[in-house]
């Protein structure tokens, strides 16, 4: 006889789900991380600054010892952004691990309690 409401097979795809969820969120971290390192090493290197224009529309272009001011900036917030994301999916992680060993050391203090009669009153 089969038990109609059993969710132990949805309990286990669900954990594997999450386990892989987890997973492809530490190589997303760092992705950005190594991206906001990429970012900041952009900004102390040669800059081809470049514009179409004139009647004939030319192309033409230069290359600077660095970006210019406004482009240091805009670097150095996507810098910022990636750092902030790839911190953010860390912290979500570490308080996702702390759940878990809390649930798990709660676990193995109610089994001593059930064993040896005690409570932690």
């Amino acid at each position: 006889m089969t038990d109609a409401f059993d969710r132990s097979a949805t309990k286990r795809a669900t954990e594997a789900a999450q386990a892989d969820n987890a997973a492809l969120r530490a190589i997303v971290s760092r992705r950005l991380l190594e991206k906001a390192n990429d970012l900041l090493d952009q900004m102390d290197r040669p800059y081809r600054v470049f514009s179409f224009g004139g009647k004939d529309n030319t192309y033409r272009e230069r290359i600077l010892d660095r970006p210019p001011a406004g482009e240091l900036r805009n670097i150095m917030t996507a810098a910022a952004i990636a750092l902030d994301k790839h911190l953010a999916i860390d912290k979500h992680d570490a308080s996702a691990d702390a759940g878990q060993v809390a649930s798990l050391l709660g676990a193995l203090l109610a089994d001593l309690q059930a064993r040896h009669g005690t409570s932690a009153e």
